[in-house]
């Protein structure tokens, strides 16, 4: 269904190479907020106790994520998403929790500008192995299509070994120091000797309120009035919930069917006359579906 986008702009650097790490999305939130200014000075490396290449990724991250903006040269601020997860009193600012990664990585996938690799694997790559050399290719004609400026093949090849360290470990211990990005605990892709395997099925992991937070906030930009929305967008939809969390067709059905009673009737599943269709009889608040799910404990 999908082909190849075309995009305005690309991010293919920014991140220094280095996936984030457990603790830096909390430092990166906390230190904007006690000063707007914080990344643009040299004291950075003292205030976040690492090197000014990490300093300069922990920027990327929380931009990527869209936990911080800019606001004019040099200053930033906190948005409304990462005071929700990163705040003191945050719902969850020290990724305890699986839904929190799973969010997080639902972020990057939809984030062409800045994250165009991550972007491009989740909502253009159909096949379940791909290659690095194949992907480098795959990325220079899609900017080639888009009309931009091909990067240069270390450019391109650093970014892509950089969306691999994002999800794959050579370790299976992840702590504080750990070099390992948390959200190699998604299990969604194996690096092997030769090629990249997208993991695409069910997701026991993935909890039901993450994936509607997600399908609300899906729906909303596609800037639609119509009331509808076909089953088919949400399984192969560039930025939908089906692609982006690798699901496959039986789970992702099985998701659609629980939005009724998740939703408390606001969103319905209906598959009536063979038209498999989402009712949006309203569109809840994404916040208030994720803040339903952060309310129940870090176990459900």
């Amino acid at each position: 269904m999908n082909t190849r986008p075309k995009l305005s702009t690309f991010g293919f650097t920014g991140h220094e190479t280095f996936p984030f790490r457990i603790g830096w999305l909390n430092k990166g939130v906390t230190a904007v907020k006690e000063d707007s200014t914080i990344f643009s000075k040299d004291e950075a490396i003292v205030v976040f106790g690492i090197g000014k290449n990490m300093v300069r990724s922990i920027r990327h991250w929380c931009n990527a994520l869209e936990l911080i903006i800019p606001v004019e040269r040099g200053h930033y601020k906190v948005t409304k998403m990462g005071e929700f997860l990163f705040d003191k009193n945050g719902a969850d600012p020290y990724l305890e929790n699986i839904g929190t990664l799973w969010w997080l990585h639902w972020r990057l996938a939809r984030n062409a500008s800045r994250c165009t690799t991550w972007f491009y694997v989740f909502n253009y790559i159909n096949r379940p192995e791909f290659s690095k050399a194949a992907l480098k290719n795959e990325l220079k004609q899609t900017i080639k299509d888009s009309g931009g400026k091909i990067p240069s093949d270390r450019t391109l090849e650093s970014d892509i070994e950089c969306f691999i360290k994002t999800y794959t470990t050579s370790s299976k211990f992840i702590s504080e120091e750990s070099l390992e990005c948390p959200l190699v605990e998604l299990n969604i892709l194996n690096e092997y000797e030769r090629s990249i395997r997208l993991n695409r099925g069910e997701k026991e992991s993935l909890p039901d309120h993450i994936f509607v937070a997600s399908l609300i906030e899906y729906y909303k930009g596609l800037n639609t009035n119509a009331k509808t929305l076909l089953v088919e967008r949400v399984l192969h939809g560039e930025g939908a919930p089906g692609r982006i969390f690798l699901l496959d067709e039986n789970s992702c059905i099985q998701r659609l069917e629980r939005l009724e009673k998740l939703t408390e009737g606001s969103i319905v599943y209906d598959s009536t006359a063979g038209m498999r269709q989402i009712l949006f009889n309203s569109v809840p608040d994404e916040f208030q579906i994720l803040q339903s799910y952060y309310q129940k404990g870090l176990k459900s």
